[in-house]
């Protein structure tokens, strides 16, 4: 039990819900208690706000755009924006919920989880002053985003509390997994438009008509000219001069730090009971026992709670400062090496520990640890200049909303200037869509003001602004004609796969073999084979069709349909065979049952969460920008 929660005391986590949520609060700016009064719905009297909902679905806008790679359709973006209101108005109510019933995350709680998000370590670990940058890049402030993740963390205590509870017994498991592992025998014909493309020929008139109804489709992208401040640590990092002096106080004020970590092996028993004077009475004979020379993995496999490490001793390893807390921690290092602890109390029970080894803690004197100094000393002033200038850069873009010059005179800086600059591109800086989310933003094409800064990395941070913006515009005929042509062929290539498909379909159903109808109409057969649900040879639209399809009782089960690559698929089901609970082992089926349960656990939640949206008081208000629910 101790290991497992020393293991997971590098972060927080919880499910999906609370995780997509928890992200959300870096770069949407969610911020329960200081919105302002403009909102979009009112949940139970709660707000959510117009300013969270606009930033919500230019982000998840923007993502599907780097899916698409294109303009999205009216329809998709319809339901983006409606599906981030709905999702806002849930978590307004799980906020609500969870501070009408008192739910608290103890500071402690807080820091480890922020500690462990990777949006603020650098190399694997937590760093201050990325922490204050990244905020401080999205006009955060540490008070207000910890006020929101403690929000977050309390629903996941209250989404935890819900889906622990669901259970599967024996034959629930047995029955799922005779479900869930089942095989079918599948013989499967395919017939691919490609194979009717060559033989099409579009005339002049249709690829004009074709133009005319889809001109939309044929647009220029819209694109912008860029302009934009650039810096990096790397830029100031030359420039910094060290001194013996400097060195030497740096040595004075972090040579602890300089210290190779302690570290300590340490085994531990753990009592637990109701009575707790009874567990301490316990803990203190278990203590009383290996002082007078009892062996200490043998009481441990005798009288420790803990499954984990009752085994093997009571051992927890190599441990540091930073794996335990409270009195744990205290009494670890108070012990020498070889001592035997009294008992001490957790909120797990009482713990008998012993220290069998000590490693490290030695302190480098100043010549030994010099080279180490001046590159850690180097790379702090770097830091120091960098985030300074960073900083300067933010005030004077924001002081001077409609122009970089000023900013760019003040820092040394050149404007740099990037034409035809279009939603999908991701040449400029790759890896970073919030280049495009910006530059597209109501903020820079209708309000015409410079974008935050937007940290792209370690010690890196550009300013933009749009120089000009150009709407998309139609292309000729000509340009496009090719692509038209395409078009028309695959239509009808797509159309006549369908035909010939529900043909051989009809054919096997009147008694032709699936084999022999497949080659009468020049499909491309694969003889049977058994498949499961987690097939990855078929496309997953035909493993969900064999799965969807009736049971064979006295002779094969056809079925077809087409895939959303316009191929046509005719399948027979010959044979069923449910999945093996007794084939697995003990531990594999245990793991099974727990995935179930956790499965269910989850839908549980959901239906929690669906059971105080019905119930709760909700207004919907117009919003008057373009991605604006329509509702």
């Amino acid at each position: 039990m101790l290991q497992r929660i020393r293991d997971n005391m590098t972060g927080w986590v919880s499910g999906s819900i609370i995780a997509i949520i928890a992200i959300a609060f870096i770069f949407w700016g969610i911020d329960f208690g200081f919105f302002n009064r403009d909102y979009i719905a009112l949940v139970d009297g709660g707000e959510v706000s117009t300013n969270v909902y606009r930033n919500a679905v230019q982000n998840q806008v923007s993502q599907a755009q780097r899916t698409y790679q294109d303009e999205l359709p009216e329809v998709l973006l319809q339901q983006i924006r409606s599906a981030t209101l709905e999702n806002l108005i849930r978590r307004e109510l799980l906020a609500q919920r969870v501070a009408k019933r008192n739910y608290r995350v103890g500071d402690e709680q807080l820091h480890q989880s922020i500690r462990s998000m990777e949006a603020f370590q650098v190399d694997g670990v937590f760093s201050l002053d990325s922490y204050n940058a990244r905020l401080a890049g999205v006009g955060r402030s540490p008070t207000s985003f910890e006020v929101e993740q403690r929000v977050a963390l309390q629903m996941g205590q209250l989404q935890d509390g819900i889906a622990a509870t669901e259970f599967l017994t024996s034959s629930e498991t047995r029955r799922l997994i005779e479900l869930f592992e089942q095989k079918r025998e599948v013989s499967v014909a395919t017939i691919f438009p490609e194979q009717f493309e060559e033989a099409i020929t579009v005339d002049d008139a249709a690829i004009q008509a074709y133009y005319e109804q889809n001109a939309d489709s044929y647009l220029t992208p819209e694109t912008v000219t860029l302009r934009y401040l650039e810096i990096r640590g790397a830029d100031v990092a030359g420039d910094i001069q060290v001194t013996e002096d400097d060195l030497l106080s740096y040595y004075e004020s972090t040579k602890a730090q300089l210290s190779v970590t302690e570290r300590r092996q340490v085994r531990h028993i753990l009592i637990q009971s109701d009575d707790e004077a009874a567990a301490l009475a316990q803990a203190q004979a278990v203590t009383d026992r290996i002082r007078g020379g009892e062996d200490f993995a043998a009481v441990a496999a005798e009288a420790s709670a803990d499954s984990s490490t009752a085994n093997t001793g009571g051992d927890l390893g190599w441990v540091d400062a930073e794996t335990f807390e409270g009195a744990l921690k205290d009494a670890i290092f108070a012990l020498a090496q070889g001592e035997v602890s009294d008992p001490v109390r957790s909120d797990f029970g009482f713990h008998v520990l012993r220290v069998d080894a000590i490693d490290g803690g030695v302190m480098p004197t100043f010549m030994e640890a010099r080279e180490e100094l001046e590159a850690r000393y180097r790379e702090e002033q770097a830091g120091e200049r960098y985030y300074n200038r960073a900083e300067t850069l933010a005030e004077l873009a924001f002081e001077n909303l409609y122009q970089l010059d000023s900013a760019a005179e003040a820092l040394g800086l050149k404007i740099q200037e990037v034409p035809g600059f279009t939603k999908a591109d991701n040449s400029l800086f790759p890896g970073h869509p919030e280049i495009a989310e910006a530059a597209f933003s109501m903020a820079s094409l209708e309000d015409g003001e410079n974008s935050r800064v937007i940290e792209l990395g370690d010690k890196h941070a550009v300013v933009l602004r749009v120089a000009d913006h150009q709407q998309p515009q139609a292309q000729p005929l000509e340009a496009v004609r090719e692509a038209i042509t395409a078009s028309l062929k695959r239509e009808q290539a797509v159309a006549m796969a369908a035909t010939a498909g529900s043909e051989l379909l009809a054919a096997v159903e009147q008694g032709a073999s699936l084999e022999a109808a497949a080659e009468s109409k020049n499909a491309e057969f694969q003889p049977a084979r058994m498949m499961n649900r987690a097939d990855r040879q078929a496309p997953a639209e035909l493993v969900a069709a064999v799965f969807r399809s009736a049971k064979p009782e006295y002779a094969p089960v056809a079925n077809g349909r087409q895939l959303r690559d316009g191929s046509y698929v005719v399948f027979t089901v010959s044979q069923v065979l449910p999945g093996m609970p007794g084939a697995s082992s003990a531990e594999a089926r245990l793991a099974a049952r727990r995935a179930m349960a956790q499965q269910i656990g989850q839908s549980t939640f959901e239906s929690y969460v669906q059971d105080l949206r019905d119930k709760a008081s909700i207004s919907v208000f117009e919003d008057d920008t373009p991605d604006a629910p329509q509702q």
